[in-house]
């Protein structure tokens, strides 16, 4: 898929075998701001624990 409008624009490139996952998505939105974002690992188990508190900001007190 490439789509692009107006300063946006980047290409998703999504697995033509199997199923159809997401592989790798470019941002090329301009020049000075491109980036690469990988997709690995389908179908495996991820551990996901919350950070420490410590870490941890409140947004409610950040103010306006």
């Amino acid at each position: 898929m490439d789509r692009r409008s107006g300063k946006d624009s980047g290409t998703l490139y999504v697995a033509t075998t199997g199923k159809p996952y997401p592989l790798q998505l470019l941002s090329t939105a301009s020049a000075a701001d491109t980036g690469i974002l990988d997709f690995f690992d389908y179908d495996t188990p991820l551990d996901l624990a919350p950070p420490p508190a410590d870490l941890v900001v409140d947004t409610s007190k950040l103010g306006n």
